[in-house]
């Protein structure tokens, strides 16, 4: 049933459009499947991005790292995580002990830290995927999905990366949404350099067409000539 479950919450992340949307129904999703606490982690440099519906802030001073980064990313094997397990793990320093302490007192006892990019990567990190269960429950109602829940994150991690990588491209002007597809093409092409000629082969219509589309972008967005159109779209009015 929770292999079910995840492979169609899955399918159904290709389809959201934005992140608010995607951490919407993970966050969801994950609840139907057990999983109340969940933390994402990615690190590239000192560029780090983070999604979490448990604020563990209290515990963590500037510069410091969170374990799973540490600890976790070294290969793509599953770590059990969270205080329930943290006697396995010996080799913990104080400060990362109190922060996993911390969660256990917000919800997050017992998960599975779930990496899906390792270190040596240009961008590392994944999932911590947490319950409020105790090691016991834990180890006989989550586990036996272990592998499900690995192969459901690689695959949420995919359309992940697409939308960090959409929203952190440039953005275009609000107004250009009141053009028409093929008006923004053409729209596009010409502030960008191209002629009218170059325009109609690339998108392989006629000059007059692109004529007729740039006549009606100019119109709905108040510019005048091609060094208007160009200022526009430098200036993101």
């Amino acid at each position: 049933m929770a292999q079910d479950r995840l492979m169609v919450l899955a399918q159904r992340l290709e389809t959201v459009p934005d992140l608010d949307r995607f951490w919407q129904l993970f966050e969801d999703g994950m609840t139907s499947v057990g999983i109340t606490r969940f933390i994402y982690l990615s690190l590239s440099g000192d560029d780090l991005y983070m999604q979490a519906n448990i604020d563990l802030s209290a515990a963590i001073p500037d510069g410091y790292r969170d374990p799973f980064l540490d600890y976790c990313c070294n290969s793509y094997a599953v770590t059990r995580t969270g205080a329930e397990f943290l006697s396995d793990y010996a080799y913990l320093g104080a400060q990362e002990r109190r922060l996993i302490e911390l969660a256990a007192q917000n919800g997050f006892r017992a998960g599975l830290g779930i990496p899906v990019r390792v270190k040596g990567s240009a961008r590392y990190g994944g999932f911590n995927l947490g319950t409020g269960l105790s090691r016991a429950e834990f180890e006989a109602q989550i586990l036996p999905h272990e592998a499900a829940f690995q192969t459901f994150c690689m695959l949420a991690h995919r359309n992940l990366e697409d939308l960090i990588d959409r929203e952190a491209a440039p953005k275009l002007p609000q107004r250009l949404e009141v053009l028409s597809t093929r008006e923004r093409e053409v729209f596009l092409l010409f502030a960008q350099g191209k002629t009218r000629s170059e325009c109609a082969d690339t998108l392989g219509i006629s000059h007059h067409t692109v004529s007729t589309h740039l006549k009606n972008s100019y119109e709905k967005l108040g510019l005048k000539n091609k060094a208007e159109a160009a200022r526009f779209l430098a200036l993101g009015n």
